[in-house]
């Protein structure tokens, strides 16, 4: 009996065929059977159905189903490729986040290098937030669109400027607050010490407020391009400065350089904050404003 018969069942007695059965065999559907349950039967049973039917036994069934599932994985896999999706396995965040950034590169492969910098470099220096600033750094260079909202940066002003390590953009951003804020406490102040008429006062007063609302709507539509120029001068002082190092040293300082640092953005602001109060109360001070 040849083996693809071995443990199918007969299907007249329903007993599994064993490797000593005298087995027959259909000649029209391929229906095995014991010869003995043949003989009693008269003949196939699936006679009736002879021309349109074809035995099938439970392992080629089974054998068929495991290709189907393999050839549908593969063509799963194949459609993910064509889609520029990359299939991994990934053991830590680390691996997480190299896989992330290889799979942006791809996507980003012809994205231009610029001042010696180039997309390897900037996906390491924004981090975890490279997917949304480097298509931002790529309508800079191609079509020169400097104006991009960023929300995070005027939501959290200028926290974000500090988060982000851009911490002299943020001091000069907050001065020119913080400056505009003492015009208001100047005109405001009941003395007069200006000698400015109460009319004249209060519009300087109402242009001041606008100053630092548009201060703020400034840092909102111009941010991601000083962090794109930011993050170019940085990383092009890195090069410089480890220029006989590895690449993937070089790309490890850089990463360090720019990763976002909430503790030392909330330090930075709070001490920037205090200095630049510091300075207005003396000045308040010395010309006798009280606050």
């Amino acid at each position: 009996m040849r083996d693809i018969y071995t443990d199918e069942k007969c299907p007249v007695c329903t007993i599994a065929f064993r490797e000593d059965d005298d087995v027959v065999v259909c000649p029209d559907c391929g229906t095995p059977y014991h010869r003995d349950c043949y003989k009693s039967q008269g003949g196939c049973v699936f006679a009736d159905r002879h021309g349109s039917y074809t035995w099938k036994g439970d392992k080629q069934v089974l054998k068929e189903h495991c290709e189907n599932i393999h050839s549908a994985k593969m063509k799963k896999l194949a459609d993910s490729e064509d889609d520029g999706i990359d299939m991994t396995t990934v053991h830590s965040v680390e691996e997480l986040r190299e896989a992330m950034d290889r799979q942006l590169l791809k996507q980003q492969k012809d994205f231009p290098a610029v001042d010696g910098v180039d997309a390897e470099e900037l996906v390491k220096f924004c981090g975890k937030n490279a997917a949304y600033y480097l298509p931002v750094f790529r309508d800079i260079i191609s079509r020169g669109q400097i104006l991009k909202l960023n929300f995070s940066a005027f939501i959290f002003f200028p926290l974000h400027c500090f988060f982000r390590r851009m911490n002299l953009f943020g001091v000069m951003m907050l001065l020119f607050i913080m400056l505009f804020g003492e015009a208001r406490v100047l005109m405001a102040d009941p003395g007069n010490l200006l000698g400015i008429a109460p009319e004249m006062a209060q519009l300087f007063t109402v242009l001041a407020s606008a100053a630092m609302l548009a201060i703020q709507v400034f840092v909102l539509m111009f941010f991601n391009f000083f962090y794109f120029r930011f993050a170019l001068k940085k990383i092009r002082s890195i090069k410089n400065e480890f220029a006989s190092y590895s690449r993937r040293e070089v790309l490890q300082r850089i990463s360090e350089a720019g990763r976002p640092s909430l503790f030392s953005g909330l330090a930075f602001g709070v001490c920037a904050v205090i200095v630049i109060s510091l300075g207005f109360q003396i000045l308040n001070n010395y010309l006798g404003v009280a606050i």
